[in-house]
């Protein structure tokens, strides 16, 4: 029994993947705004989070690291948060103030692991 919960378990996690590498992320100036996966566990619980605000502006941090820094909904100040570089590309041609959401994915509902936000939606 063991073994085929881990079975399907690791089989969730590829299709996961899978699903998170071959989203394209938003172009800029596109009149379609596709949407990001929205994965759930089996129980219905999300496999991905989200951050929405107004997009300030893109950076490469000391490191080479892609940052997004943008005014979360109802927050006071701005935040920095880490990208993939598709995000960080899909973003360059959006002005600031434009809302947007970002999307990260983790194979596990309970994981506390805090992936780069790898899909936008604006």
């Amino acid at each position: 029994m063991r073994y085929a919960y881990a079975v399907c378990v690791v089989l969730a996690f590829v299709a996961l993947e899978q699903c998170a590498s071959r989203h394209e992320p938003t172009a800029p100036g596109s009149t379609v705004t596709p949407m990001c996966a929205k994965p759930t566990n089996t129980q219905g619980q999300r496999l991905y989070e989200t951050i929405g605000g107004e997009f300030v502006e893109r950076h490469i941090d000391q490191g080479g690291g892609y940052l997004i820094v943008m005014k979360p909904a109802g927050a006071a100040g701005n935040q920095s948060v880490v990208v993939t570089r598709e995000v960080f590309d899909a973003l360059s041609g959006v002005p600031p103030s434009r809302m947007i959401t970002l999307f990260a994915y983790v194979g596990s509902a309970v994981s506390g692991a805090s992936p780069p936000f790898s899909c936008v939606e604006l």
